[in-house]
């Protein structure tokens, strides 16, 4: 998209003007997303989202077939479209597997998906999504086009065998007359429990604060380390490829320990990383940090996700998925920004050494707040299970 962005509009504006376009509608219909996956079936709802994005690629390439040319305002409305159809596939199939998977083995397929997700959006994504723009600027949008529709051709036979999370639920805690009381069910559930309220400030500290080195981290590269642009796109690898060890290594956290060990080690490390970055000599000294960075990212993520998925209540599942959804899609870029600014203001180098030191700080208090022994977290079945031990 931002290079489709430079092709309408050579201007570093157009691409930023693209990205902001598909924040927007992820966050505005993030509540009645929530709602949606909660009261339908959620592999029809996932179909249909996949359905909205090809429909869209498919009207947008078209575009290069009748010979129009392409403006920013087309850019900016496919970004619309897709920021707003993400959320909704994205939100369905997570509260989706835990329909069809025991309990006992979410943590193993978890692992799974995002082990496919790092490879493919990290490693395998950018190589090739460049080399089929290189061939033409629209292929890449018809090969996605092409997964999509597949994607959603295993999807369907799923639709008749998993019913609507509410098909045979009577729901007694809410009111069914008012949509607005639905979508702030997960935000209820997420401030009456102390763990999952600190899962979602954390996942939103891991995106606003985690990502302000990477919006300088192209200067910091070239500029202050004098390195090529060759070393900042291997640069942008090596954090892939930690997580995609991460992700291997996953599955042996089996135990409750060993995943609260994840859970309260994995921020800090984290940022830890960050400020050894913040003084270190030359690019292969980053680079390596940078590799071992991924490990903490992707088994914190994957050990989270899990959590969440076993404690929260698979009726209201969406609409706490939502949250967490929302935090990651918007706060990201917001990191990338502040990062910049503060690099304009200072240097990219010292931008590692702020977010690093503000994550530690942040996963401290975090973790002090949610174990204190005052907080317990109610464990019926009607609102949420804490439950790190497996089945």
């Amino acid at each position: 998209m931002p290079l489709l962005a430079l092709l309408a509009e050579n201007s570093a504006l157009s691409t930023g003007v693209v990205v902001f376009a598909r924040i927007v509608p992820a966050f505005i219909l993030a509540a009645p997303i929530g709602v949606l996956v909660d009261h339908f079936n959620r592999f029809l709802v996932a179909v249909a989202a996949n359905v909205i994005r090809i429909a869209a690629l498919i009207l947008f390439s078209t575009l290069w077939l009748v010979d129009v040319d392409v403006a920013l305002w087309h850019l900016v409305t496919l970004s619309v479209v897709l920021g707003g159809v993400e959320p909704l596939f994205e939100t369905a199939a997570g509260a989706a597997i835990p329909q069809i998977v025991e309990d006992g083995r979410l943590h193993k397929y978890n692992s799974m998906i995002s082990f496919v997700q790092t490879f493919a959006n990290g490693v395998i994504g950018p190589v090739v999504g460049a080399a089929l723009f290189a061939i033409s600027p629209h292929l890449p949008l018809l090969v996605n086009t092409g997964f999509l529709l597949a994607g959603s051709a295993l999807l369907i036979p799923c639709v008749a065998k998993t019913p609507s999370p509410v098909a045979s639920v009577s729901d007694s805690n809410e009111d069914s007359g008012k949509w607005r009381t639905r979508m702030l069910v997960g935000l209820g559930i997420i401030g009456r429990n102390p763990i999952l309220a600190a899962l979602v400030l954390l996942t939103a500290g891991w995106n606003l604060i985690g990502w302000m080195p990477e919006g300088p981290l192209a200067y910091y590269v070239t500029e202050e380390v004098g390195a090529s642009t060759t070393a900042y796109s291997w640069i942008l690898a090596t954090t892939s490829i930690g997580s995609l060890v991460g992700a291997s290594l996953a599955p042996l956290t089996r135990t409750s320990k060993a995943r609260m060990l994840v859970l309260v080690t994995g921020t800090p490390i984290y940022g830890a990383a960050f400020v050894l970055v913040h003084f270190s000599p030359n690019i292969w000294v980053t680079a390596f940090i940078f590799t071992v960075q991924g490990l903490p990212l992707m088994l914190w993520s994957i050990t989270a996700t899990t959590l969440r998925q076993r404690i929260v209540d698979n009726r209201y599942l969406g609409r706490v998925n939502v949250v967490f959804h929302s935090a990651s899609i918007v706060l990201g870029p917001l990191g990338m920004a502040l990062g910049s600014t503060l690099a304009e203001i200072t240097s990219a180098r010292l931008t590692f050494l702020v977010a690093g030191s503000a994550l530690c700080l942040l996963a401290v208090a975090l973790t002090g707040w949610a174990l204190r022994p005052g907080a317990k977290a109610a464990r019926t079945r009607e609102q949420i299970r804490v439950d790190l031990t497996d089945r």
